[in-house]
This record gives structure tokens, sequence and C-alpha cells, in this order.
């Protein structure tokens, strides 16, 4: 841990307001390294880090995140209440074929515990459609699931067979049209759960970052703690004497589909 600790120094010395922790499964970090550091520790040193404000977690494993990790989240300042949970699928059947060591009702009572557990939780998810093997009773329980836990934000994808891998040589395959016409529905599902909540963000004030100028003069992108970079859209504002790198405090005007309006506002700036 000593040596990302050091990065992220370097990288706030160069003026780096946010870490985002990336990996195929950020939550196995140490199991390879001596003494098997554990990412909950990591956390809190990265969170001493000075002019750091934003540390983001991402690609969090469900069968890996313990009540630590958990708890660290929810306690410490810096780290964004935000939480990308890639869970593939709901169907403790499919799950099993996908061999992600992790049942439904594990998945289901993990979210509830960090629901619970931290404020404001905004949830990334991603999940597979037409995974060999998914009946019709499997893609409705997970239809059925995303409406009732309403992700935030959410990946869809299509199942696409990868020579090498034990799911190419699986005989039970699903056909592509029926691939895309769940595809479809989970997409139209979603659009339906982000737009009620970004309708529910109207009004609201809060932190965000300015991310880069726009061609128009002191007109900036931006996100809050609940947008991560490039996937998940942000914050358009006019912000005059300010530039990239500055957190400003903004309050939520408008909705432009998947991205929010919003102009200054005169509270203090809280980062957390």
């Amino acid at each position: 841990s000593r040596e990302v600790v050091h990065e992220a120094t370097q990288l706030a010395k160069m003026g780096v307001k946010e870490l985002n922790l990336v990996a195929q499964d950020t939550t196995a970090y140490g199991s390879d390294l001596p003494r098997s550091p554990r990412l909950a520790a990591l956390l809190k040193k990265l969170c001493q880090v000075k002019d750091i404000s934003w540390v983001r977690l991402l690609y969090a494993h469900p069968a890996h995140v313990t009540d630590e990790l958990v708890g660290v989240i929810a306690q410490e300042e810096k780290i964004c209440n935000y939480v990308d949970l890639p869970i593939q699928h709901i169907s403790s059947r499919i799950l099993k074929k996908m061999g992600r060591q992790v049942s439904a009702s594990q998945v289901k009572e993990l979210i509830q515990k960090m629901r619970d557990a931290i404020p404001e939780l905004v949830m990334r998810t991603s999940i597979i459609v037409g995974f060999p093997g998914e009946r019709d009773k499997d893609f409705q329980e997970l239809l059925e699931f995303l409406k009732r836990v309403r992700f935030e934000r959410l990946g869809a994808f299509a199942y696409s067979r990868e020579g090498g891998t034990p799911a190419y040589d699986f005989s039970d395959q699903v056909p592509e049209k029926t691939k895309k016409v769940r595809l479809k529905a989970v997409y139209q599902l979603q659009k339906e759960i982000v737009a009620s909540h970004q309708a529910e963000m109207m009004g609201k004030v809060l932190p965000v970052l300015l991310e880069r100028e726009l061609d128009e003069p002191a007109r900036f992108f931006a996100r809050s703690a609940a947008h991560a970079p490039e996937v998940d859209g942000g914050i358009y504002l006019t912000a005059p004497g300010h530039r990239p790198g500055d957190f400003v405090t903004a309050r939520i005007t408008e909705v432009r589909g998947y991205d929010l309006g919003a102009s200054l506002a005169q509270q203090p700036i809280s980062r957390g």
C-alpha cells in the first residue's frame, strides 16, 4: 500500500482532487501481496492524503465486500458514497453457471446492508442478459429485481461468446434475437428508473467538482460525488471566476436526460 499512497500523494501535489480505485476486482486488493493488506486499510490511508477531496471505489465484487469495507465507506468523509457493485445477474442458477461465488440471497443482503449503512448511497452495477441457459423465468426474476432495487446507475450487456471461456462450449446458448429483446427491456426499465432519480435531484444543493470548461465562457461540465468519470454523465453550470479543479456549491435546476443543469449556490462548500 505504500506505493499506492505515494502515488496518490504525488498526484495531489500536481493538483488532482479525486482518486478512483479501479481494477477487475478492487476488493481482491492485497490477496497477492505479503501480509495481505486489505482494501479497507488502504482506503483509510488514502483519506489521509492532503488535498485529495474524493476517493471513489469502482468494481467491487459482491462476493468480497466485507463489513469492514462497508464501515470504512460509511465513516470516512472523503470516500464518495458511491459503489460500483457489478452483480451480473440475480438468478442463483445463472450466478452459479457464471462462477460468481455468490448467491442471489447474498447479493440482496449485501445491497440492503450497504443501503442501510451508507447515507444516500449511489450504486452502479452491470448485468449480462442472454447468458447460456438463461430462461424466461431467470430473466423475469432479474427484471423484477431491478424494479425493486432501482440502481441509480446501470450498464447492461448481451452475452457474447468468447473463445477459451467455459461458457463458450455451453450447449444452451440463447438466440441472438432473444438477447436483443431482453436487453431492450432492461434499457427501457432503467430509462424510467433514471428519469425518476433525476427528477428527485431537482432543487438539491451539493458540492461539485468543475471538470472542464466548455466553449462558452465560464460554462463548465462538472461532477458530483454521485458521478463517476466518463460513465455517469454530469452537471452543466456557469461559474464565473472559477477554473477546472475548483469545487463549487451547485443547486440543481434542470434535468437533461442523464445529465443535470445547475446554478451556483451560496452555501459553504463541503467536499464530502
